[in-house]
């Protein structure tokens, strides 16, 4: 059995896209208004400028988007983008966003909402044993 060309491969992952955008006949203004990204996000896909996106979740949606309105299988450039950009030198996405005091404002709101889901808690219980002994 015959190895598969090593051509058929070399295509980046935003050349890969862009061809089938072209053979399917749509423009990337077309492509940009069914998905509502902007047609530079779609560009930067095409051109391999990971770099356009704030984070790899963002871009990940927009390759998801790209592909549905091109009419190629999400999940499948997902898994090719996925592939690509592990072959990209590491920090071509930048980290996500974090937020000083995140996880500190997290911990408050959650005490703060622990007494009331128990009032809830024992209100109900009350409701239904007086529900209960009212019979």
């Amino acid at each position: 059995m015959p190895a598969p060309a090593q051509g058929a491969r070399a295509l980046t992952f935003g050349a890969w896209l862009r061809r089938s955008r072209v053979l399917r006949e749509l423009s990337a203004e077309e492509v940009a208004a069914a998905t509502r990204l902007p047609a530079r996000l779609l560009h930067a896909l095409e051109s391999d400028d990971a770099q356009a996106f704030p984070d790899r979740a963002y871009a990940l949606h927009a390759v998801r988007a790209s592909a549905a309105a091109i009419g190629l299988d999400a999940d499948d450039a997902a898994l090719r983008f996925e592939e690509w950009l592990a072959t990209q030198p590491p920090g071509t996405l930048p980290p996500p966003v974090r937020q000083p005091g995140t996880a500190r404002r997290i911990l408050r709101t959650a005490r703060a909402v622990q007494p009331t889901a128990w009032a809830v808690v024992g209100a109900t219980l009350l409701a239904c044993a007086l529900l209960l002994f009212a019979r």
